[in-house]
């Protein structure tokens, strides 16, 4: 029954204020509504406040205070605030920014007040005037602010007041003026100490803040003596010298070496990196973390640090200032929020080592020089909310291979010529295949033309739908270990989350293998801005012709078949060859030498059929590698690449090596002993094999294609742990004497000197492309 009439109370209520009818005077439906009612037809709340100041409470608990001049001073009892009556529906303050005082109890007990900012032409912040505001979480001077005074228990018990700034121009603050502000954890003094005779007023009897020092007071580093001194010693408070902001402040961890940066807001803007308050540090902090709370990095922020690796930026913050990472050279890896909006001139120029840049999707400017010189930068994506790129934003970026830009051609590139990126090379510029028309009639006609250096491609977001919600984007050859087809593939999440998702991989000649998706959650490649996980299909040389099945498997469900081979790969990159690197070319065509050696070896297949088959690899040159090419005219005996040192006494003798050239690179070596045998090799694993006819095999397996010359140095010890001495081999060591009358096998030399100028062109090719 009482909530039928509840019921039937508030709709009447709500249809008189629907009609625009004014209320019964003496009606009373604040029990109803938990505060008071203002009918739909009268006007806001307003009146006078101040001489020539004025009030206006409108909907959504907005008080708007405006005109200009002191506010009145009100009491706790009588002459107290015209809004009182509403105190509780008041959710946010705005002053004009003209009012030079706020009066005292002017917003005692409002207590659904959340935040304020105290305009800059404020002098006094009067007594109690905001006592009782248990809601209020923040409060906000402005950065202009006046000399302002904070009378007594301005803030008395504001519980929810967590951080607090006092301005650079406060000169007194009464006693408890934050009395009872039990949830402060952080302030901020922002005071000239030096040049500004600040008066902070309490007492040991009644302390303000939370008991035993709970309440930090982040100070300049240069003013922290002043503030441990005997005129700050009864404010409760721990004085900390790391202000980075007006509400920021910043922290060290010696172990980790990481730099954090907390707080709210705006960090501030330093002139050089000599008034960076983590001077010290440039060269020893590792990583640095921009937690959530702050909204801009400030200029110069970070500049020089050159110990710097990684960037973390949380989400909230807007804007990187001009020059905010200016050098920081050994900055691999960064984290841009999607809340960024801008980024200034020059913030990133000089980060040498940074490799991928993805601008997350809101930014609409890249400024001048933004990204200049970031020489190891290869992947760049541009969102579609970039309307400009500005003057040399990405200039000296020479080793761009990639940009992904999802813009519109409207985009306003100020650089017209795109010239920035690879000079002799094309850098591929990877745009919606709708658009690829529009882009090249803007960038690549005439003039406009003639100089550029970017070749635009319409496959932006063009991949091959498997069948079971995956897609297949593309392939690449890897020769860490083995020779390796990988195959992209974009997955949905149910496939992701699945415990007995794999790809399968078969083909003539190919070894059937399965590739668990569980297993390649942290092997992808961010292509634009999507998350392609690479499944790699291991392939011997002799099937480089080979074609790869490759099928997703998911319980009952299977995907459509795809088909590739290394072959198809490797005649892309010769097609292609303006795009790439001389290396990365004669790597290739190495490669396919090695292929068709191995073909002719180990499948005596006929040479229609090899991996080199009309693809200008100079086949030929095989011809003119001797053994004495291997070792560069030393015999094994005088390199270190071939050393036997088994002492005698140890009744253990080295009886030969073997190389297996299958999926993986294996080198074996063959010993015998009347002792069992142990075998070590520093930063390998080392196999050990016993065969019925006594041998005893070292095996280290993956050896990779810049390895090929490497000598390994396997230790001997007996099962005591007694040292038997040592062998250094390499792979060469190998085909040195399959050259110099280890066999008779013409197919087999060909393959060892096959083999050598594949491993000389990993060399050329591999120490600037680990």
């Amino acid at each position: 029954m009482k909530g039928t009439l509840f019921k039937k109370l508030v709709a009447g209520a709500l249809a008189l204020l629907m009609a625009g009818t004014a209320l019964p005077a003496g009606s009373d439906f604040t029990g109803l509504f938990g505060g008071s009612v203002i009918t739909a037809s009268a006007e806001p709340y307003s009146g006078q406040c101040g001489e020539n100041a004025t009030w206006t409470l409108v909907g959504n608990g907005l008080l708007i205070i405006d005109g200009s001049g002191d506010m009145y001073n009100y009491g706790e009892k009588s002459n107290t605030a015209p809004w009182r009556e509403h105190s509780g529906d008041i959710i946010k303050v705005d002053f004009s920014n003209e009012i030079t005082s706020i009066g005292a109890y002017a917003f005692n007990g409002c207590t659904a007040l959340e935040q304020i900012t105290i305009p800059a032409a404020v002098t006094q912040i009067g007594s109690e005037a905001f006592k009782n505001c248990s809601a209020l979480e923040t409060v906000t001077f402005n950065e202009d602010s006046q000399l302002t005074r904070i009378n007594q228990f301005a803030f008395l018990n504001c519980s929810s007041l967590n951080y607090f700034s006092i301005p650079a121009n406060v000169t007194n603050i009464d006693r408890h003026a934050f009395k009872g502000c039990t949830g402060m954890t952080d302030m901020f003094c922002l005071v000239d100490i030096q040049n500004t005779n600040l008066s902070w007023y309490s007492t040991d009897s009644y302390m303000d803040f939370i008991p035993l020092c709970g309440t930090t007071c982040h100070v300049e580093q240069k003013y922290i003596d002043i503030y441990k001194g005997e005129n700050f010693s009864n404010l409760n408070l721990k004085f900390v010298g790391n202000i980075c902001g007006t509400s920021a402040y910043w922290d060290y961890d010696e172990q980790s070496k990481k730099l954090s940066v907390c707080g709210r807001g705006e960090m501030f803007n330093f002139n050089s990196d000599e008034d960076l308050p983590w001077y010290d540090l440039r060269e020893t902090a590792k990583s640095v973390e921009i937690k959530e709370g702050i909204t801009t990095v400030g200029s110069s922020a970070f500049s020089k640090c050159s110990g710097l690796t990684e960037a973390t930026i949380s989400e909230g913050l807007k804007k990187i200032e001009v020059d905010a990472f200016n050098i920081c050279n050994n900055l691999k890896t960064i984290t841009l929020p999607s809340s960024l909006r801008t980024i200034g001139s020059s913030s990133f120029v000089g980060c040498s080592s940074l490799t991928e840049l993805i601008i997350p999707e809101g930014v609409t400017n890249i400024h001048n020089g933004a990204f200049c010189y970031c020489r190891s930068l290869e992947t760049v994506v541009i969102p579609s909310t970039v309307e400009q790129i500005e003057d040399e934003a990405f200039y000296g970026c020479i080793s761009v291979k990639d940009v992904y830009c999802y813009a519109k051609p409207s985009l306003f590139w100020l650089d017209a010529e795109c010239n920035d990126f690879k000079q002799g090379k094309q850098t591929l510029c990877h745009v919606k295949p709708e658009l690829l028309d529009a882009y090249n009639a803007k960038f690549n006609t005439g003039d406009k033309g003639k100089d550029i250096n970017v070749t635009f491609v319409g496959d932006l977001g063009k991949s091959e739908d498997m069948g079971l919600g995956e897609h297949l984007y593309g392939h690449s050859i890897s020769l860490d270990g083995d020779i390796g087809v990988n195959f992209y593939i974009w997955l949905p999440t149910d496939v992701l989350n699945s415990e007995t998702a794999y790809v399968q991989f078969s083909g003539d000649g190919i070894n059937t293998q399965q590739v668990y998706v569980k297993d390649v959650l942290d092997k992808f490649e961010n292509i634009g801005y999507e998350k392609y996980y690479k499944f790699k299909c291991r392939v011997s040389a002799k099937d480089m012709t080979s074609v790869i099945k490759a099928q997703i498997v998911d319980g009952n469900a299977r995907s459509e078949e795809y088909y590739y081979s290394v072959r198809e790969y490797a005649k892309y990159i010769l097609d292609h060859s303006d795009y790439y690197d001389q290396s990365v070319i004669d790597l290739v065509k190495a490669m396919l030498n090695y292929g068709s050696a191995a073909q002719e070896y180990f499948k005596n297949e006929n040479e229609e059929n090899l991996a080199n088959e009309g693809l200008d690899t100079d086949y030929g040159i095989l011809n003119h590698v001797s053994k004495y090419d291997i070792f560069s005219g030393y015999t094994p005996e005088q390199d270190e690449k071939y050393k036997v040192n088994l002492y005698s006494n140890s009744d253990t003798t080295f009886e030969g090596a073997t190389l297996s050239l299958k999926s993986e690179t294996t080198l074996s070596l063959y010993f015998k002993s009347s002792k069992t045998l142990r075998f070590r090799c520093t930063g390998r694993t080392v196999e050990k094999v016993t065969t019925k006819d006594g041998y005893q095999i070292a095996r280290i397996r993956g050896i990779n294609a810049k390895e090929l010359d490497q000598a390994f140095r396997v230790d001997v010890d007996d099962e005591a742990g007694k040292s038997c001495g040592y062998v250094t081999y390499s792979p060469m060591t190998y085909c040195y004497f399959a050259l110099d009358g280890g066999t008779d096998n013409t197919k087999l030399q060909k393959v060892c000197k096959a083999l050598y100028l594949y491993s000389e062109e990993a060399k050329a090719y591999f120490p600037n492309n680990d």
